[in-house]
């Protein structure tokens, strides 16, 4: 059994002036160029015309869709972030609520899997428009690679979870490559997982993040073998997950002092270590 311990996310209206207080910046995470894009237009300019595609190849998606089924929880209220005409959700699941903000109107209102959605450009704003602690569980697919201030949006998702709540960042080695920012494009696979992790480790809200890696051995030749018209084995499969930090009920802080729970993830401590501060 397992347990991490509660750490508020910052919220939004103190978020910039903490991290000014601790970088003298907004955002510390990324230096200056690697916020940046080759397109530098507004992207409210580039997602203007609906795309009905999918970004990935269909063993990518359904391997998502799998992930899903494993780390939603049932009948939960599930953020889809940066969302599009699809949400690979699993259709033999059921929730209470699939909100979701994206960038295209018309593709949202083709996504039949949300019951509501809002038309939101992270970049422009990087407020989630949505309540605290009003999710049990946050996704992104295919769009985290997009991001400009991270630190700040991954604070809002911190903002938005319920305590124990997950979040879910998905991505592949596909990208709009002018709209990508630099940090992104400066990487790859498991650089990429890194950097995400890094995102979350900014904002210390988070426990320690778990990910799954699925690559081909010719992941990093790919495009120039698809160029070629010959298989490399599918697109790679990368996701970070992480919980929000939460406060352990009375009933568990028994559990720590009996020594029944082997570890706790936010500190660090074994349970005796624990026990030992919680002991009188």
């Amino acid at each position: 059994m397992f347990l991490s311990c509660f750490c508020l996310a910052p919220r939004a209206s103190t978020f910039d002036a903490q991290v000014r207080r601790r970088c003298g910046v907004v955002t510390c995470g990324l230096k200056d160029r690697e916020r940046q894009k080759i397109d530098k237009s507004p992207d409210s300019f580039f997602y203007n015309t609906p795309r009905l595609v999918k970004h990935a190849d269909d063993d990518w998606h359904k391997r998502l869709t799998s992930l899903y089924h494993q780390e939603l929880p049932n009948g939960g209220r599930v953020l889809d972030l940066m969302s599009s005409w699809v949400s690979h959700l699993p259709k033999d699941m059921k929730f209470d609520r699939v909100a979701a903000t994206g960038m295209n109107r018309e593709e949202l209102s083709q996504n039949k899997q949300l019951t509501e959605f809002v038309v939101h450009d992270l970049n422009a704003d990087p407020r989630i428009p949505f309540e605290d602690a009003s999710f049990d569980a946050v996704v992104c697919a295919l769009s985290v690679q997009y991001l400009q201030k991270p630190e700040i949006i991954f604070s809002e998702i911190a903002r938005v979870l319920r305590p124990r709540g997950v979040v879910i960042i998905s991505f592949s080695n596909r990208m709009f490559f002018t709209k990508a920012v630099n940090a992104w494009k400066d990487r790859s696979g498991r650089g990429r997982v890194k950097l995400v992790k890094g995102y979350m480790a900014e904002v210390g809200a988070f426990t320690p993040v778990k990910d799954v890696t699925e690559e081909s051995p010719l992941t990093t030749i790919a495009p120039l073998l698809g160029s070629l018209g010959f298989s490399y084995g599918g697109d790679p499969f990368y996701a970070v997950i992480a919980n929000k930090y939460f406060a352990p009920t009375e009933e568990e802080l028994e559990d720590i002092r009996d020594g029944k729970l082997k570890w706790v993830f936010a500190t660090g401590k074994s349970v005796d270590s624990l026990r030992n501060s919680l002991d009188p």
